[in-house]
C-alpha cells in the first residue's frame, strides 16, 4: 500500500472519525483506507487482518480551518459495510457532556517523542486528563491555538513518559 498518512477510529460499520487535517495533503485527497493494520512495516498486501475500503465521501467539520487546531475533526464514509473481526472493531464514544474520568487511552502510529519520527508499530498511551485551565497554563502560545484549549477540546498527557498525542512539549 502507499505510504501511511494518518490514523482514524472506526465508529460504525460505515464511518471512521479522524482529524480534518488528515483529509488533504498538499491538494492530495485520500481515496481509500486500510483497517486492521498493527504493523506498517509489513509489505504483504494480503495479510489476513487487513481490510481495504474506498472512500465514498469525506465530511469535514463546517468550522474547520487549516490554519488552526479548532474543529479539526472529520468523518470518512466508506463505500461498503465493514466486517468486524478481532482486529477491526469500532471504538466506544462517550456521548455525554461531562467526562467522569481522569484518565484516557489513546492508540496510534504517531511520534513517540517531541519532534521525533512516527513509529511503524501501533502504540498505546495511558493519559491523564487535565482541566482546560491547567492545560492553558502549561501549553505554549501558538497561532493555531490563539484561544487556548476551549470547551470542546480535551487536554491529556502521559506524565510518566512525558508524551501526548498532539506533539506539544508541555
Amino acid at each position: 500500500y502507499p505510504t501511511f498518512r494518518c490514523g482514524g477510529s472506526l465508529i460504525s460499520k460505515e464511518f471512521i472519525i479522524t482529524a480534518a487535517h488528515c483529509t488533504e495533503f498538499n491538494g492530495d485527497i485520500p481515496n481509500f483506507v486500510v483497517l486492521g493494520d498493527v504493523d506498517l512495516t509489513r509489505t504483504s498486501r494480503d495479510v489476513e487482518t487487513l481490510q481495504r475500503f474506498n472512500i465514498r465521501r469525506i465530511i469535514n467539520h463546517p468550522q474547520y480551518n487549516q490554519s488552526s487546531f479548532y474543529f479539526d475533526i472529520s468523518l470518512i464514509q466508506l463505500d461498503r459495510s465493514i466486517e468486524f473481526t478481532e482486529y477491526v472493531r469500532p471504538i466506544r464514544l462517550w456521548v455525554h457532556e461531562d467526562i467522569p474520568y481522569d484518565t484516557a487511552y489513546a492508540m496510534g502510529y504517531g511520534s513517540t517523542e517531541f519532534g521525533g519520527r512516527q513509529t511503524n508499530q501501533l502504540t498505546d498511551l495511558n493519559l491523564t486528563i487535565l482541566s482546560n485551565d491547567e492545560c492553558n497554563e502549561m501549553m505554549p502560545k501558538s497561532s493555531q491555538t490563539a484561544n487556548g484549549i476551549v470547551a470542546n477540546q480535551i487536554c491529556a498527557i502521559d506524565y510518566q513518559m512525558n508524551r501526548d498525542t498532539c506533539q506539544v512539549r508541555l
